[in-house]
């Protein structure tokens, strides 16, 4: 599977608030199995949403198996509904999808699935 980035959004958190919350979300996905997890160390994409928007990236690899697709898609709603104003961007090839708060679950898991199925899963 080619690497999924996750770009964190949440412009009403303090820079720790966000990194915490980030690593929250961080540990949640390390409990899929057959996915890997980590923070890059290079600076996250700049905000194509306009400025002040607090940002953090985690970048997903591994295997993305059809039960995993349901797994990720519920911990990636989860962390975006569990803040206001919360959002993740996931990049992956030419896939752009924003996860906004009230997402449905499912249109995030038909673009996850489509990733999986892209790529011979």
């Amino acid at each position: 599977m080619p690497e999924i980035r996750l770009a964190l959004e949440a412009p009403d958190s303090t820079p720790e608030r966000l990194d915490r919350a980030t690593r929250a979300l961080h540990d949640n996905l390390r409990r899929v199995r057959g996915l890997s997890v980590h923070r890059p160390r290079e600076e996250p994409p700049p905000d194509g949403r306009g400025g002040g928007a607090l940002l953090a990236e985690l970048v997903l690899g591994g295997a993305l198996t059809t039960s995993s697709v349901a797994a990720v898609s519920a911990v990636l709603t989860g962390w975006v509904d569990f803040g206001r104003n919360r959002a993740i961007t996931l990049r992956c090839d030419d896939v752009l999808h924003r996860i906004e708060a009230d997402a449905a679950e499912a249109e995030l898991e038909a673009v996850l699935g489509r990733l999986h199925d892209e790529n011979g899963g």
